[in-house]
């Protein structure tokens, strides 16, 4: 299946540089030219875009009858690199944004060419609008409207690639193709962190120097790249514990992009981003008897290799958490981020007090000193400098964050968009007329959405991020799938055919 699938996807015919071709290409080309323009210092954007929208342009030429594939695994692609962004003065600009705008010029051309696009919108959906409403009524109370008015503008282009992702994805040969580039991604992230790790070696730096490095080249921070990463190893446990990961690659190819993963979480040294990992596989698949030795198997191999002389010092800091580690000095530094965090806390709950509806302004959270509020007193236990507000810009939680952006309006959404993904995939994976691809993406986009929440509680990872709104498109295609092809909607097709049937004759 998965030969013929990548055979079909090369073997075909050159159709010809059409009117909609050039269409496209035109409006590539004002696309380059606007980003050259706009970028100051010369255009590291620009040559991204020119990059990307010349090689999308000449595969759509000689693969036009594949572009919905071509584009979708662009897209894919291009949500890694999150930290190659620049500040256009208007918005902050990042390669997926570019490769949106081209996969969004698809759907007009379309309607051109006489089909009919459309796009189903359910109780997800519901809440994802609600999301993009209370970022924009958060403008209101804006403690800086320039910041909040690009935020808010970010978080609409996001719902626009949740539209797109919903239309695409519900064509199990674009999913196919959207999961395979996603796993392509996220093993090329591993790629640099590997590159990384190996130069900060051969400079004599220590894993004790190591551990707030990014990941060049792709994410800006090594824990953003942890988590997209967890989220993917979940969906590529559900494939293979139905035996159906052989659809997106061969089965040792599968085995070994997992085992990528699984080292990529290691090198990223966020334990964060492992541990619910680790927690999510477990608790949804230790029942599966195919899994249960892989699980028990994996588990003790991380154990072995995190205690290992060179990995030492990233165990040590989870049992420095616990204050576990051996060293009194050192479980006292470990443990002052969460003083610090805490007090984060206590500072945020006093800015939702004061500003409980439509909160500051999305992304606002960096002008707190301009509030002027009675902020908590320092705590003991720290071993930071957390006096005066200047300290103050992430709590360290999407969630409080989220919360003081955009009010208790825009927590209400983001919770309940969550927590309507979630009991609504949770009821679906009750039903026994699921197939076994339905349940696999149903069942990873469920431990995707855990995955999502816990890393939300000790990282800020919020409506702002690809993933969320990955996530939210996942659970939007899965649930209309299973209902376009569920006992009730088969039967209603059943009856049309006979009625057709009986009509002819």
């Amino acid at each position: 299946m998965t030969t013929e699938l990548y055979r079909s996807t090369l073997d075909l015919p050159n159709p010809g540089l059409e009117w909609s071709h050039a269409l496209l290409a035109v409006t590539g080309g004002v696309c380059i030219g606007l980003a050259v323009s706009v970028v100051p210092e010369g255009g590291r954007v620009g040559a991204i875009a020119a990059v990307v929208g010349v090689a999308l342009i000449v595969l759509l030429g000689l693969w036009w009858q594949r572009r919905n594939e071509l584009l979708i695994s662009t897209l894919a692609l291009s949500f890694i690199f999150s930290g190659l962004r620049q500040d256009i003065g208007l918005i902050y600009i990042e390669p997926w944004m570019i490769v949106v705008v081209i996969c969004f010029l698809n759907w007009p051309m379309r309607l051109l060419q006489g089909e009919r696009p459309s796009i189903h919108f359910d109780k997800v959906g519901f809440f994802a609008l609600f999301v993009v409403v209370s970022a924009w009524l958060s403008v209101f109370g804006a403690v800086d409207l320039a910041t909040g008015l690009k935020r808010a503008m970010k978080i609409l282009l996001l719902f626009g690639v949740y539209l797109y992702l919903v239309h695409q994805l519900r064509h199990e040969r674009q999913f196919l193709a959207f999961i395979r580039a996603s796993f392509l991604a996220c093993a090329l992230t591993v790629g640099m962190l590997i590159i990384q790790r190996l130069r900060d070696l051969a400079t004599g730096q220590t894993f004790e120097m190591m551990q707030w490095a990014g990941a060049p080249g792709t994410f800006a921070n090594a824990s953003e790249g942890a988590t997209y990463i967890a989220i993917f190893l979940v969906i590529a446990v559900s494939l293979y514990s139905l035996r159906i990961h052989e659809r997106v690659m061969s089965h040792r190819l599968f085995i070994l992009f997992a085992c990528l993963f699984v080292l990529g979480l290691i090198l990223a040294m966020s334990r964060t981003g492992l541990l619910a990992a680790a927690g999510v596989t477990a608790l949804l698949f230790v029942r599966n008897k195919r899994l249960r030795p892989v699980l028990v198997f994996g588990v003790v191999a991380v154990a072995a290799a995190l205690t290992l002389p060179v990995t030492r010092f990233w165990f040590n800091r989870i049992l420095g958490t616990l204050g576990l580690s051996g060293d009194p000095e050192f479980d006292l530094f470990i443990q002052a981020e969460l003083v610090d965090r805490v007090y984060l806390w206590s500072v945020y709950w006093e800015v939702i007090k004061a500003y409980p509806v439509f909160g500051i302004g999305a992304a606002n959270y960096g002008f707190f000193e301009k509030l002027r509020l009675d902020w908590p007193a320092t705590p003991e236990g720290t071993m930071r400098d957390l006096t005066g507000i200047q300290f103050v810009a992430s709590s360290h939680n999407g969630f409080l964050s989220w919360w003081v952006e955009a009010g208790t309006v825009g927590i209400v959404a983001f919770v309940g968009s969550l927590v309507c993904a979630a009991v609504m995939l949770r009821g679906l994976l009750r039903s026994r007329s699921l197939s076994a691809w339905q349940r696999a993406l149903g069942l990873g986009t469920y431990g995707g959405l855990w995955v999502f929440v816990l890393t939300n509680l000790a990282g800020e990872f919020g409506v702002s991020e690809l993933r969320y709104w990955m996530l939210l498109a996942f659970a939007s295609v899965v649930l209309h799938q299973a209902k376009e092809s569920g006992p009730l909607e088969a039967n209603r097709r059943l009856r049309e055919r006979r009625e057709r049937e009986r009509s002819e004759e």
